[in-house]
């Protein structure tokens, strides 16, 4: 007698155990590496899981009805930008953003790390684990615990909206939520990233970021002063993490604060070179080189010409990569020489050296935080 061969399991989906049941999983693989639990009765398949999209439009729909994705979920869901460092590398999974079958936006559960291109995170060697979902029930709601790879929050009383079939947290009020869990200048590349060019908060733009943070949907809130605090150094026109990052620590040792993604047209050619930071009173040009690793040689060319456009009339490019965004000493010191040159007023080197070691202790981001 031929030996009846095992069923194809679906890849990408969350089913109920009673579904896994009929298509011939025994328990005692549901209970094995082989699968994730999502929450007690629903599971996914360990080496090829749901999205996280897939799984917050499951878990609405048959877990927890009408409850909206909050923090970090939410923030994927939306495009706003997440540190490395937090829930062990949630943030990461944003470079695998793709569209399902049906063309929705969506985020997977899982990375290789070949597609993980946060700069930074190479340095630390950090990988995606499995994202927890965040959602929010009614305050005294009781029902199904959740699972390892969910968390409930009991919370009512906040904006949402519905984007791609699934209902999650206002980016404003996502931001609040991150206030929670994210340090001054994450928040600040948060709201950077959301009011920037093609963020979530474009047409709101920085004044409705700020008064939203001054309002009393952030008042007596958990996190409430973060929001406060990130908002007034949040800018517009910044178009990464790291450029956010260069802003601060430059203006925090005490320099003039950055212009960002300053312009300027060069007459001998007629184009527009853009700066991601400038101090235009002394044609001093910031550049963040977040994205070394993957530069062509074509890449490499289009910016020695930029810089050399620039030097013609006058500007001076001072680089800025991801290693100085953890050890800033020396590409402030030689910011500080190239200011004195011109008759800039600059921090003494005392002071540059007292804020590098200060950013361990103060820890503005997670980036400065111990290593895990």
């Amino acid at each position: 007698m031929a030996r009846r061969r095992a069923p194809v399991l679906p890849a990408g989906v969350v089913l109920p155990r009673g579904d896994w049941l009929e298509l011939g999983v025994h328990t005692r693989r549901l209970a094995s590496d082989e699968f994730r639990r999502i929450v007690p009765g629903y599971f996914t398949l360990a080496r090829a899981p749901a999205s996280l999209s897939e799984i917050c439009r499951v878990l609405q729909a048959s877990v927890f009805p009408s409850s909206p994705v909050t923090h970090s979920t939410a923030a994927l869901l939306q495009g706003i930008p997440l540190p490395s460092q937090l829930e062990d590398g949630v943030g990461l999974l944003s470079a695998g953003a793709g569209f399902d079958e049906r063309g929705r936006p969506e985020i997977p559960s899982a990375i290789s790390p070949d597609r993980i291109t946060d700069p930074f995170a190479g340095v630390d060697g950090r990988g995606a684990g499995f994202p927890r979902v965040h959602l929010a029930v009614p305050p005294g709601t009781s029902g199904r615990a959740p699972g390892a790879a969910v968390v409930v929050h009991r919370t009512g009383g906040m904006s949402t909206v519905e984007r791609d079939g699934i209902l999650m947290a206002s980016p404003l009020e996502t931001l609040r939520q991150l206030g929670e869990v994210l340090p001054v200048w994450d928040l600040t590349a948060a709201i950077d990233a959301s009011i920037g060019p093609g963020g979530v908060l474009e047409h709101l733009g920085i004044d409705g970021v700020r008064e939203f943070a001054l309002s009393s949907a952030c008042e007596h809130k958990p996190g409430a002063p973060v929001p406060r605090r990130a908002a007034d150094l949040a800018r517009p026109c910044v178009e990464s993490v790291g450029e956010t990052h260069m802003r601060l620590i430059v203006a925090g040792a005490g320099f003039p604060e950055p212009v960002p993604n300053f312009v300027r047209v060069i007459p001998a050619t007629g184009r527009a070179r853009r700066l991601d930071g400038a101090l235009p009173t002394w044609m001093i040009g910031l550049e963040y080189d977040g994205s070394w690793r993957r530069r062509s040689a074509r890449q490499w060319e289009e910016d020695r010409t930029r810089a050399d456009d620039l030097a013609s009339v006058g500007w001076e490019l001072r680089r800025f990569t991801h290693r100085d965004r953890r050890n800033p000493t020396e590409a402030l010191l030689k910011l500080r020489t190239a200011l004195r040159r011109k008759g800039a007023p600059v921090p003494t080197t005392r002071r540059i050296r007292s804020f590098a070691i200060a950013l361990r202790r103060l820890r503005p981001a997670l980036l400065y935080g111990p290593r895990t």
